[in-house]
């Protein structure tokens, strides 16, 4: 293993404004760091976690989970049923149950869904939401006689348990997507408005549609527009993104909604690379056509491999030259029942013949799908191969590549 030293060497500059800054040197490059603006400085150790051949690809990222606070009895080809499962029901597809804010810590499916500090927009960047951030939303709603803007706070904890109210009757704690959105319908909808008689918005709704972006309906049920929607962040690396990520036209006249861009998440193991959009109470596709892909590259694009497509391995261990395996994408006719990323990753492990774990005192699994805890070397929703420690098994020329179905010599996609 290649080990390189950095040098760190704390200098003063006469160009730089008077603060405390960094001098990075390395390979005859240098890189100045400003420490005040530094959150942390971290030395990673990769003597356990990084050995043998470790190969990684460009994150993959899955739109995040459909979410809706109304009680839907049935699926047609204009409603999926989506949301929240009040009954415990693992699988949260499909709820006939109101959703409400006293359901913000129990839920399963609202403090199952994706943590806040694990979100990008639409083009693959991360939000750059961190725990103990503290997030703003500022709404504009007439009162009868005059507009009247409130602005409400929510502070990004860990636990998706301790959400809820703050001692501020402004004040919100959450941790996850739909926490953050059920927290706001509250606020919106909440009796704050028109010196606590109540909001004139008391009809709004905030889902999330199946294809990953963020609905903000107002009711016919509202007596007032709902303007000037505006998310925002307390920190200064992810305030813009928020504001952009979460961008709503100025005005949702009654009776109307708004979408903003489509959020993505680390994909991970379990994800299918295709789901319907459009399903019914059974989770059957209304139609071929609204089966999508629902995994992105890291610049934010859907994976250009259809159904019928092929994902074909090959690569050597050591001296040994393994026989290339494929495998034919199926997009599946019913939720959840396309290829999965697993498929994937036995297809890789099966190809090289590996381990299940990399025989490290680690113990890491030889293929994996990398999480937001793992190695920061990775990036979640990278795929991690693993080879042995010994030298004689050393992973190299090792592809994947999509191959379209109508011509197997046209590579769409290596990973």
């Amino acid at each position: 293993m290649k080990i390189i030293v950095y040098t760190l060497i704390l200098s003063l500059v006469t160009f730089l404004h008077a603060e405390k800054y960094m001098i990075i040197h390395s390979n005859q490059t240098k890189t100045t760091i400003n420490l005040n603006k530094m959150d942390s400085l971290t030395f990673v150790e990769t003597t356990i976690t990084l050995r043998g051949s470790i190969l990684a690809t460009n994150p993959f990222y899955t739109r995040i989970e459909e979410f809706n606070t109304l009680g839907l009895s049935s699926g047609s080809s204009k409603d999926n049923n989506f949301g929240a499962c009040n009954s415990g029901d693992v699988n949260p597809a499909h709820a006939s149950a109101v959703l409400s804010f006293a359901d913000v810590c129990t839920d399963y499916a609202v403090i199952s869904s994706t943590l806040l500090s694990n979100l990008f927009d639409s083009s693959g960047q991360s939000l750059k939401i961190q725990i103990g951030d503290t997030l703003f939303l500022s709404a504009t709603i007439n009162g009868g006689i005059s507009d009247e803007t409130i602005t409400a706070f929510f502070v990004v904890i860990s636990n998706p348990l301790m959400s809820g109210r703050t001692s501020s009757i402004l004040g919100y704690r959450c941790a996850t997507i739909q926490q953050l959105l059920l927290c706001a319908e509250e606020f919106i909808t909440g009796s704050i408005w028109r010196g606590g008689a109540g909001s004139s918005c008391s009809d709004v709704h905030i889902a999330i549609s199946p294809d990953g972006r963020i609905i903000m309906s107002n009711g016919i049920g509202s007596t007032s527009h709902l303007m000037n929607i505006n998310f925002s962040s307390s920190n200064v690396d992810s305030k813009s993104i928020v504001s952009s990520a979460f961008f709503f036209p100025s005005l949702i006249a009654v009776n109307s909604l708004k979408y903003s861009k489509p959020l993505l998440r680390p994909s991970k193991a379990t994800d299918h690379l295709y789901n319907p959009l459009i399903y019914d109470n059974a989770g059957n596709a209304i139609d071929q056509d609204s089966i999508k892909p629902c995994i992105y590259l890291s610049n934010g694009s859907p994976i250009d491999l259809k159904s019928g497509d092929s994902i074909s391995v090959s690569g050597s261990v050591g001296n040994v030259i393994c026989k290339s395996l494929s495998l034919i994408l199926s997009s599946g006719t019913y939720l959840n029942s396309s290829t999965s990323f697993q498929d994937i990753l036995d297809l890789i492990r099966n190809t090289l013949q590996l381990p299940l774990t990399d025989n490290t005192e680690a113990n890491k699994s030889s293929v994996s799908v990398a999480g937001s805890t793992d190695s920061p070397v990775f990036k979640a929703g990278s795929l991690i191969i693993r080879g042995q420690p010994d030298t004689s098994k050393l992973l190299t020329n090792v592809k994947i590549i999509g191959r379209a179905a109508f011509n197997q010599n046209t590579a769409l996609t290596e990973f």
